[in-house]
């Protein structure tokens, strides 16, 4: 009787203490999963991802309205030096590298993804000049602008001359074809990792080259251009434009160009977001 009391004894302690081992490697499990995901929250990453694009509390200015323009023009400059034109990898005299007439002719770039997550589509355009309606233009927000001839079988990039390629809205008209404007920018949206603009960009040639044709002050675009939501051209006149926008003040603006961007008229000021817009013939 003593060794079957000692045996069920035996038993039930050791099943109390597994299952108190159990419960505590699962609660420590718990624990560690609830820290991985506070650290992969949404919350973490908006915060990383605004201190690298603007800088942290303790330095807001770190990168100022229009530091890409800035960098763009000092680039374009450096460019026309001879001594960056050599065919040497590394420069002695100085600590900028040499560039070549393209990286894409001496070198293989391979596809590497990511292939499970969507890109962002916010503008398609019919092209007008196409009675098939087979040519489209489409914007992509961290991709430029692309052009298909066969209803979307094939693509072209039509980005090489556009200095930000974050476009969210395009516009053609079809008084005449060729002219097409590209408006740059997607934090209107508020999403955590939109894509800064730099204003409107024209082309005359069906977009193979581009223009900036915001207001512009020593290299630098107008801060109103900072986002542009949208941009219609009329139908009866490529020259005349609206385009809405949103500045980092958080006032959206509607401006309209009757000379094809190159003056703009403020035509409404408004401290909440102005996303859409609309063009008549008249």
């Amino acid at each position: 009787m003593k060794n079957i009391i000692t045996i069920s004894l035996t038993v039930l302690i050791l099943v109390i203490s597994l299952l108190f081992t159990i419960n505590y490697f699962d609660n420590t499990t718990k624990i560690q999963v609830s820290e991985i995901v506070r650290k992969d929250s949404p919350d973490k990453f908006k915060e990383y991802f605004s201190s690298i694009k603007k800088g942290d509390e303790s330095n807001e200015n770190l990168y100022p309205i229009g530091y890409k323009e800035k960098e763009l023009v000092k680039m374009k400059k450096n460019l026309s030096k001879k001594s960056l034109l050599r065919s040497s990898i590394v420069q002695k005299d100085n600590n900028n590298p040499n560039f070549g007439t393209s990286a894409a002719s001496t070198a293989t770039f391979t596809e590497r993804g990511p292939a499970n997550v969507p890109g962002r589509t916010r503008s398609i355009v019919v092209d007008a000049a196409d009675n098939t309606a087979s040519t489209w233009y489409a914007a992509a927000v961290g991709g430029g602008v692309w052009k298909t001839s066969d209803s979307g079988t094939t693509w072209t990039s039509l980005s090489q001359d556009l200095e930000n390629i974050a476009v969210s809205s395009l516009a053609q008209s079809a008084a005449n074809p060729s002219i097409l404007y590209a408006g740059t920018g997607e934090s209107w949206v508020g999403n955590v990792d939109a894509i800064d603009g730099s204003g409107v960009f024209k082309s005359t040639n069906g977009g193979l080259n581009w223009s900036n044709v915001s207001p512009i002050t020593s290299g630098i675009v107008d801060d109103k251009f900072y986002q542009v939501s949208r941009v219609i051209a009329s139908p009866s006149d490529a020259d005349i434009v609206i385009a809405t926008t949103l500045a980092p003040d958080g006032y959206s603006y509607i401006f309209k160009s009757t000379d094809g961007g190159s003056t703009w008229n403020e035509s409404k000021k408004k401290f909440t977001k102005i996303t859409t817009s609309c063009c008549c013939s008249n």
